[in-house]
């Protein structure tokens, strides 16, 4: 009976401890919240006027293509390695840069 359960609770936190690693993307947001994140809206808005312009869009599918690994790689939501608009316009300033923008 003691083997059994010794099993049994053993198999209990074999299960916890892997269940972590079946939502590796809800892992890696949260690893994420504590690390600051480039401002890639800052980074393409090239003008400032904060909207991501054909030639801005451009310029990040581009560099998507060539790196698409790192800060870059979170906005592909779809994950199917290219950056439509829809994955663009989900792409927004963050409220420094928007401060930023107004105070010009």
């Amino acid at each position: 009976m003691k083997k059994l359960w010794i099993i049994a609770v053993s198999l209990g936190l074999l299960g916890v401890a892997t269940s972590a690693n079946a939502y590796p993307d809800k892992e890696d947001a949260t690893a994420q919240k504590g690390r600051k994140q480039p401002d890639i809206f800052k980074k393409y808005d090239q003008n400032a006027n904060g909207v991501l312009d054909d030639s801005e869009k451009e310029a990040l599918r581009k560099d998507f293509a060539s790196h698409g690994k790192g800060p870059l790689k979170r906005l592909d939501r779809n994950k199917d390695g290219k950056l439509d608009d829809t994955e663009l316009a989900a792409l927004k300033p963050t409220a420094k840069a928007k401060k930023k923008n107004k105070e010009k």
